[in-house]
């Protein structure tokens, strides 16, 4: 069942898969629209966003891309790039580690043919 904050976001669409994000079986994975400077910390680490921090980037109006995760973890392993496939911006360490906590937390597995994204994404 789509939590509340999702229906915020209802009539965008994947871009990998072009599904409804309203029709996804789980929450929607996000990435920082921009530099990825608005989801820095003091040490310069940008997280995914996903749960409590999708909520508040939601609520912040901050610029994010919306994907199915599953669909972006397995598009960036099966390409061999990690970018956001929106802005071709390298994926962080702590992006990539986000996503595979994501993938966990839904009940994914890995990706087929891949390790974990955040044993190797960019640092």
């Amino acid at each position: 069942r789509p939590a509340k904050w999702r229906h915020e976001l209802a009539g965008d669409c994947c871009p990998i898969s072009l599904t409804p994000l309203e029709e996804l079986e789980h929450e929607p994975f996000g990435l920082y629209g921009d530099d990825g400077a608005n989801g820095g910390d003091e040490a310069g680490g940008k997280e995914g966003l996903w749960g409590a921090r999708a909520v508040a980037a939601l609520l912040a109006s901050k610029p994010v891309h919306w994907f199915d995760g599953i669909f972006l973890a397995c598009s960036v392993v099966s390409q061999g790039q990690l970018f956001d496939p929106m802005t071709m911006r390298p994926l962080s360490r702590a992006e990539c580690a986000s996503l595979d906590d994501y993938l966990r937390a839904i009940g994914s597995p890995p990706p087929p043919g891949g390790p974990r994204l955040s044993c190797t994404g960019p640092v």
